[in-house]
């Protein structure tokens, strides 16, 4: 059985924001595994951690992707399990993950579950 992809490490989720950055704009979901099931994210039951998560990714966006990001995010619950919606925008120019300044299109790395509206 796959392990969910309920904590994406910081260069798997640099990877997907700049995909989305370089492409068209995107929403990843943290706490969806790669089948789409709704899994949850653990950790999160207080509003200091809910925070914590949050500060993390505006950290990705603005430290581990070039040109930086701002994207949205939100926490939502689905059937009582909370995931964290990230909505990237489309960036001024083609971004690239620090980790490896490589410019990702959409779907080129999928490590997390990222669904587009």
């Amino acid at each position: 059985m796959p392990r969910p992809s309920t904590r994406p490490g910081s260069h798997d989720l640099a990877k997907e924001i700049a995909a989305f950055g370089s492409s068209n704009p995107g929403t990843i979901f943290l706490g969806v595994d790669d089948n789409g099931e709704i899994v949850g994210l653990q950790g999160v039951e207080t509003v200091k951690n809910r925070d914590r998560l949050q500060t993390r990714v505006e950290g990705i966006c603005a430290n581990s992707v070039s040109p930086p990001l701002i994207a949205r995010t939100s926490f939502e619950k689905y059937d009582g399990k909370r995931v964290l919606r990230i909505e990237v925008p489309k960036g001024p120019e083609p971004s690239t993950s620090a980790a490896t300044s490589r410019t990702y299109a959409t779907g080129a790395y999928r490590g997390l579950r990222a669904l587009k509206k």
